[in-house]
């Protein structure tokens, strides 16, 4: 266990526990801050992580209570990892901490260019630049706009409430997702606070034509969304189900499709299988 983790500047980028990695960081819980409620983090470079700045490797079992106070233009700032690289993994993570950000910033990265997989967001993601900014449960963007690199989020879940005052592009699973960028088998029961226009939704807030690529994702049917066209409410709002269908054993095998990734747990939420086996994880309500 990692405690007191402070960070006070992002001048050179790659902050966090560690600033970059390609190995593997695993098994550990972490907490602290990077910034402060009283004083923000108003500059500086990209990549702010709790746990990994840069991401190239794989990171695996880490459970984060690390606050994140940022108000500027830095891009990729996410609970866990701030900058998920293509050859980058992020699996069985879960972020608890609240989130301040503002460009691409996520529970659990805040850019993803590789794979993200059986993780999840409890905390309550912020954004403050008031624009198309990607804020997210699971990740800030899916890619970088331009459909460079093919990343993916699969088998994610957020309970948090995702909130981009004045802004657009935020959702609970991700803010934003290019064309290049699979979302599949997640589910989002966070509220979503209305932000500008209609990229705000349950799962992702904004997508650019990945029709084939986002699929077989839920949300609570009580969520306000901000999309009403019949051709992308399948992709940023999904599936909608009440609370009571959401919690029974025919919606883990509805979800799982051919894995086993989530676990029925009776009078709540679907788990993932690592929260039965991490007795330090609360089981989700």
């Amino acid at each position: 266990e990692i405690t007191s983790l402070t960070i006070t500047n992002a001048a050179n980028g790659y902050s966090g526990l560690f600033g970059y990695s390609k190995g593997t960081v695993e098994n550990f819980s972490i907490s602290g801050s990077i910034g402060s409620e009283n004083a923000y983090i108003t500059s500086g470079k990209d990549n702010i992580g709790g746990a990994v700045g840069w991401n190239d490797g794989i990171v695996s079992g880490i459970k984060g209570n690390v606050e994140i106070f940022v108000n500027s233009g830095i891009y990729a700032v996410g609970g866990i990892v701030g900058q998920n690289g293509d050859d980058g993994i992020v699996k069985e993570c879960l972020n608890e901490a609240d989130i301040f950000a503002s460009k691409a910033s996520g529970g659990i990265v805040g850019r993803n260019y590789g794979e993200i997989t059986t993780c999840k967001n409890t905390g309550d993601i912020s954004g403050n630049q008031g624009g198309k900014d990607g804020i997210g449960g699971i990740a800030g963007y899916g890619g970088n706009k331009n459909s460079t690199y093919q990343n993916s989020i699969t088998y994610c879940y957020n309970t948090g409430t995702i909130t981009n005052k004045n802004g657009r592009w935020h959702g609970g699973i991700a803010g934003f997702a290019d064309s290049a960028t699979t979302v599949t088998n997640c589910y989002a029961v966070g509220e979503i606070t209305p932000g500008y226009s209609w990229n705000w939704n349950a799962v992702i807030g904004h997508v650019d034509s990945a029709y084939k690529t986002v699929h077989d994702n839920y949300s609570l049917d009580t969520i306000t969304n901000g999309d009403s066209n019949a051709d992308t409410m399948p992709l940023t709002i999904g599936t909608q189900k009440t609370e009571a269908e959401l919690m029974t054993e025919a919606f883990v095998s509805e979800i799982n499709g051919d894995e086993e990734n989530f676990l029925y747990n009776e009078g709540g939420f679907p788990i993932l299988y690592w929260e039965k086996e991490a007795k330090y994880i609360d089981e989700a309500t």
